[in-house]
């Protein structure tokens, strides 16, 4: 073969994949687009040059023929660097004090997360101890009975001592509401509770704790009447909308428990120390860490021979190939509109006529280069997803291909994957053991048909049967 033939013929093939079409020709194509305004403004006659180029008929196909090939070749130009130009977005390129001082700052910001998810957990211990509470089904026990011990147990120990203290039985003698039956403070207190509730605003527990110590302060033995479900009052509202206030605080904590810690694992490693310096940096490290931490699988090391196993798999490797290009789709579109201002800062500040021109110019560009960057890390995030499934669904099948036996459990296929990858990598490490056909479940050695005594197959007996019954039929 022709040296350089097989690169070429590959070049070529991958001018007309999906992946260069929408990562490099598409963003080329808007940047040449875009462009065109300023350079009206800057040189006015260049749409007179263009009118007067074509007038002449005989050479508008090589011209417009030139420009598309220029067009094509700077597209696949762009399209080569997507890789560079993804590392440039993940800061490896930034001044060491630069990439420090970014990298601080993510991670400050997930120690502030951590702490607000610490506080939640708190109110999450202390509400669930809380929340299944009902008054009237607790004060239904005698106290003068056994089974009022097991109303203590667990969630009921509000209810029980409102219970106890209605009655006297651990209630506070002597204690009367303040201004007779006159509860005002604590009905404010309960309005307010369920005014953050009509605006769907979180109530800790502490707020909650304050309500049920006023009320059990509040209780007296004579006071039992108005903790009845028909009765009215201060009282008997307050202790009744208790539990109600407290299931709420419960579900409301619960979900932005559940919503903090989701951004946490969404947005960053699990080990602090692989915090990078800007958000695709870490979407990066989630990726590589999500098969390492579970499975001792390194996915820079593994991708390349995965890849055999996913590309049989028609529909999974569509599903990855599109999430990678509208990956490096959105990597080259931040890069070109972050370049487009560049290119056309000095040129628009010095020959346009109006500032309008320029402030509009170097806006858009800083607008279109956030917001494209924006869906870089949320592609980045749902290619990191569908990869990280990639290593779920294939990695024993890799396994399998790699003449490995599998492990019979989780510890024993990470001590499993360590050596492997040890392997890999180094060539190091302890020896691994390999099986091969029927240990493995070998297709072939399974469709293997067994001899008859004289040493024909019996598919092959079978085919003689039939041809001598045909020449029996046409004789």
């Amino acid at each position: 073969m022709i040296p350089g033939l097989s690169s070429l013929s590959e070049s070529l093939q991958s001018l007309i994949s999906r992946n260069f079409l929408i990562s490099g020709f598409l963003p080329t194509v808007l940047f040449v687009l875009a462009s065109f305004w300023p350079v009206s403004v800057v040189r006015p006659e260049y749409w007179a040059s263009i009118a007067a180029q074509l007038d002449d008929l005989d050479t508008i196909g090589g011209l417009l023929s030139l420009r598309l090939l220029a067009l094509i070749v700077a597209a696949y130009v762009v399209w080569s660097f997507r890789a560079t130009f993804r590392e440039l977005l993940e800061g490896r390129y930034l001044w060491p004090a630069a990439r420090d001082r970014l990298t601080a700052f993510q991670a400050a910001y997930r120690r502030q997360l951590e702490e607000r998810r610490q506080a939640l957990r708190s109110d999450l211990f202390a509400l669930r101890k809380v929340a299944s509470m009902d008054v009237f089904e607790a004060r239904n026990v005698d106290p003068g009975t056994d089974d009022a011990a097991t109303v203590e147990l667990g969630s009921k120990q509000w209810a029980n001592t409102l219970y106890e203290a209605l009655v006297g039985v651990r209630g506070k003698d002597g204690v009367k509401p303040a201004g007779g039956d006159d509860l005002g403070s604590l009905a404010a207190r309960s309005t307010e509770l369920k005014a953050k509730r009509a605006r769907q605003e979180r109530i800790d527990y502490r707020s909650l704790e304050s309500c049920y110590d006023e009320i059990v302060g509040a209780c007296t033995p004579d006071a039992y009447r108005k903790l009845s479900p028909a009765g009215d009052g201060n009282l008997a509202a307050a202790a009744a909308e208790l539990p109600h206030l407290a299931q709420y605080a419960l579900a409301k904590v619960e979900s932005e428990y559940s919503r903090l810690s989701s951004r946490l694992s969404y947005r960053f490693p699990n080990d602090h120390l692989a915090i990078g310096p800007t958000a695709l940096a870490n979407m990066s490290e989630i990726q590589r860490s999500y098969a390492e931490v579970r499975y001792g699988i390194s996915i820079d090391l593994i991708r390349p021979r995965l890849q055999k196993l996913i590309d049989e798999d028609a529909s999974f490797s569509s599903l990855l190939e599109s999430t990678q290009s509208h990956v490096d789709a959105n990597v080259v579109m931040t890069v070109l509109a972050a370049v487009y201002g560049l290119v056309w800062f000095l040129p628009m500040a010095v020959l346009s006529a109006t500032p309008a021109s320029f402030i509009v110019l170097v806006g858009a560009s800083a607008l279109a280069s956030t917001l494209f960057y924006a869906l870089a890390v949320q592609a980045a995030r749902r290619h990191g997803e569908v990869l990280r499934s990639a290593v779920d669904l294939f990695r024993f099948d890799l396994l399998e291909l790699l003449h490995i036996g599998k492990p019979a459990d989780s510890g024993e296929e990470v001590a499993l994957w360590n050596r492997v990858m040890g392997h890999i990598a180094l060539g190091s490490g302890d020896a691994l053991e390999y099986e091969h056909g029927d240990a493995l479940g070998d297709p072939a050695a399974d469709a293997a048909v067994p001899l008859d005594d004289d040493g024909e197959s019996r598919i092959e007996s079978l085919l003689t049967d039939i041809g001598d019954r045909l020449r029996e039929v046409f004789r």
